[in-house]
């Protein structure tokens, strides 16, 4: 794949504006949400589960380059600044992982593999 075409594609990855997103996929999203929403009250504990302001450092499991990011709403997503927003695609693969997790995302055809390395 040329230099050019994996900058889009890492670009559509971490974008906020999503167009990959499944209905099926934001559903889950959603629920995600929701349960870690109910975490917060005290039932589970949350510290090492990634969740919306977590800093979350993946290894891509490819060429073991360390990617670190904090997941955010949509609106406060910058991907250039680390700042990932949890409805795109990456965002929503991390939601809700911990430390030693694997995560897959499908882009253009491929497929990503990442493993989470640490959550704070």
């Amino acid at each position: 794949m040329s230099n050019y075409l994996r900058k889009i594609e890492q670009y559509c990855m971490l974008s906020s504006v999503n167009f990959f997103l499944s209905p099926v996929v934001l559903n889950n999203v959603l629920v995600e949400l929701e349960r870690l929403q109910g975490a917060d009250t005290g039932e589970m504990d949350v510290s090492s589960i990634s969740r919306i302001g977590s800093q979350v450092r993946l290894v891509d499991l490819h060429d073991g380059a360390v990617m670190v990011v904090k997941l955010v709403l949509p609106e406060k997503s910058n991907p250039q600044h680390g700042l990932l927003s949890v409805l795109s695609p990456l965002g929503s693969a991390i939601l809700g992982k911990k430390a030693g997790e694997k995560v897959e995302v499908s882009s253009f055809g491929y497929r990503h593999s990442y493993v989470v390395r640490d959550v704070s």
